[in-house]
């Protein structure tokens, strides 16, 4: 972690939940109970919060970003709704107030605009929703579905499971057809030629 301090916000965690949560990290983890404040301390501000109309809609906007130091970086891996894309260019075109760089993987409409704003400053890297994608990713995502199909099978939960609760009222089998369906998914999407633009190899077949 470069030797990193971390603050968290979370309006619906506790600082005890996050504490327990992030009990193994090698940096300690501070819980802070202010959007505001953490904007204002942070030197990287990282958006990672889901797309709830209404309530995280704009949940970075013109106030919170005026709060950020000049020299910050704001990071939003979420979903584009989560900053208000307006206010993120002013504050990257200000010199007085606002974080000095971006990077975006999402935007608020998809795929993004050839003309959109974001796309035409210096100081913002943009990315179309593909910043997780590498070939490590793609064989870990083949090698954890594998797994995770195998245990099902056996009437077993796999490992990666994060509501094991859910068990008690659906069947193992229940949940290997959910994910056998999804595994489905992603099959038809890489053979449209979804892949990420920096895997190597042969370009993806077009679609018949």
């Amino acid at each position: 972690h470069f030797g990193m301090r971390f603050m968290v916000f979370d309006p619906k965690l506790s600082a005890a939940q996050i504490a327990a949560i992030t009990a193994d990290c090698v940096s300690p983890v501070k819980h802070e109970p202010s959007l505001l404040e953490l904007c204002a301390s942070c030197d990287i501000v990282s958006v990672h919060a889901p797309l709830i109309v209404p309530d995280t809609v704009g949940l970075i906007g013109a106030t919170e970003l005026g709060l950020t130091k000049p020299t910050a970086i704001l990071i939003n891996t979420a979903r584009g709704p989560v900053v208000d894309e307006s206010a993120l260019v002013a504050a990257l075109q200000s010199n007085t107030h606002g974080p000095s760089l971006a990077g975006v993987d999402v935007v608020s409409t998809e795929p993004m605009a050839t003309d959109h704003p974001l796309s035409r400053l210096p100081n913002a890297v943009v990315t179309p929703h593909i910043g997780g994608f590498s070939d490590k990713m793609f064989r870990q995502f083949w090698q954890l579905s594998a797994e995770s199909v195998v245990a099902m099978a056996a009437g077993e939960l796999p490992e990666s499971v994060v509501n094991p609760c859910a068990a008690e009222v659906r069947t193992c089998s229940d949940y290997l057809l959910v994910l056998l369906i999804l595994v489905a998914c992603t099959c038809s999407l890489r053979n449209l030629g979804c892949r990420p633009c920096n895997t190597t190899g042969p370009e993806p077949r077009a679609p018949e």
